[in-house]
């Protein structure tokens, strides 16, 4: 993506993980479409080479999952 700067991006329905050589990693968040992801920069007249959505491994999603029981933190150790 040509000329991203994060002014363009301050006020966006997403938040920017990396911005590096005009390439975009965002996060988009829970109540917004990929489809409005796209109109929010092709309004703002931002040429776009490509765009590909990244989900979660299973692993990801199962460490996330498990992170959050009980039994999970009874093997953390005590202080």
């Amino acid at each position: 993506m040509d000329g991203v700067s994060e002014a363009d991006t301050a006020s966006a329905p997403f938040e920017v993980l990396k911005n590096q050589n005009g390439h975009l990693l965002i996060k988009k968040t829970d109540n917004t479409s990929s489809n409005e992801i796209l109109q929010y920069f092709i309004q703002r007249n931002k040429l776009i080479h490509g765009f590909q959505e990244v989900l979660p491994s299973l692993n990801d999603i199962f460490i996330k999952l498990v992170e959050g029981t009980t039994k999970a933190r009874q093997f953390q150790p005590q202080n």
